[in-house]
């Protein structure tokens, strides 16, 4: 998670606009252009954001698992200037036999839920302990684990992220 946090501030570096840089190259294929609208279940989190799974997107078949995770901050990641992410979301590929997790598009977008940042696709790596590909593996490869608690909408799941981070902070 904190690397995914470090590429977004980086990367906003690069790619967000600033009044004097040229147009920006246009995203990778598949790259999400909007924050999801349908049903979402908690899959965990941490002090600064909730990870939700975007249920009508995600599905295992013949041993691959095709996820999508909205990953939505209490407070927003700001990129440059006024540039700033409320949520992300991530299109991941759990590979179950050889358990790799591959990064096919992710997309940062602000409160608004314009798309403000984007990442390029990444190449399969091992699963990494406590990340959302383990919960994925966990989940489709293994059927251990589902969410048990959903919203619907990314505003519904930025109300909860707030709601559950300042009950956490005791506020």
């Amino acid at each position: 998670m904190k690397l995914h946090l470090i590429l977004i501030a980086l990367l906003g570096c690069l790619l967000a606009p600033t009044p004097s840089s040229a147009a920006l190259p246009p995203p990778p294929p598949g790259t999400p252009s909007a924050w999801p609208s349908g049903r979402l279940g908690v899959i965990g989190g941490n002090p600064q954001a909730i990870h939700f799974l975007i249920m009508d997107q995600s599905q295992e078949r013949d041993g691959r698992v095709d996820f999508w995770i909205l990953t939505v901050w209490d407070t927003p990641v700001v990129l440059t200037g006024t540039s700033t992410v409320r949520a992300s979301v991530s299109h991941r590929v759990i590979d179950c036999a050889a358990h790799t997790d591959e990064l096919i598009a992710d997309a940062g977008f602000n409160d608004e839920g314009k798309r403000v940042i984007w990442l390029d696709p990444e190449a399969p790596e091992p699963i990494k302990a406590g990340g959302t590909g383990a919960w994925a593996e966990a989940a489709f490869c293994r059927h251990e684990t589902q969410p048990t608690e959903f919203v619907v909408g990314t505003p519904a799941a930025i109300v909860l992220t707030r709601q559950r981070i300042a009950a956490a902070r005791g506020g």
